[in-house]
């Protein structure tokens, strides 16, 4: 996925860049004074996401962070903003996967076959 961060995001982008190259997010920095349109116009043609303060922002495809406009930001709580509109929803405020239960991976039943082909014994996954 290829974001474009606004001007006037670049310094929470330029933090959180390690931590989305990560998960495979790549950022992408427009002219310091490339105007919304150019912007827009840039996301259109990398097919890309643009993250933005601006709710009038003129591209379909944006991401709207609520910035704090009597305190300084804390980049986390703008990081988890990110994620859980980037992701639409796979992050859920009800449920933190830190303490759901953990369930063991599926693997098929495994089966024994004789070199001519025919199965033997099929051997299910032992249950907890």
């Amino acid at each position: 996925m290829i974001v474009v961060a606004d001007v006037s995001l670049w310094g929470f982008f330029r933090w959180a860049e390690d931590r989305l190259r990560l998960i495979g997010i790549k950022v992408v920095y427009p002219p310091a004074r490339a105007t919304d349109y150019a912007i827009a116009e840039l996301a259109r043609r990398l097919n890309a996401v643009v993250v933005t303060t601006d709710k009038r922002f003129p591209y379909e495809g944006k991401v709207v962070l609520e910035f704090p406009t009597n305190k300084k930001p804390k980049y986390e709580k703008l990081y988890t903003q990110l994620m859980k509109k980037l992701l639409g929803g796979a992050m859920s405020n009800s449920q933190d996967s830190r303490f759901t239960p953990r369930q063991p991976p599926y693997s098929p039943p495994r089966a024994r076959i004789k070199p001519e082909g025919l199965v033997v014994k099929v051997h299910e996954p032992r249950t907890r």
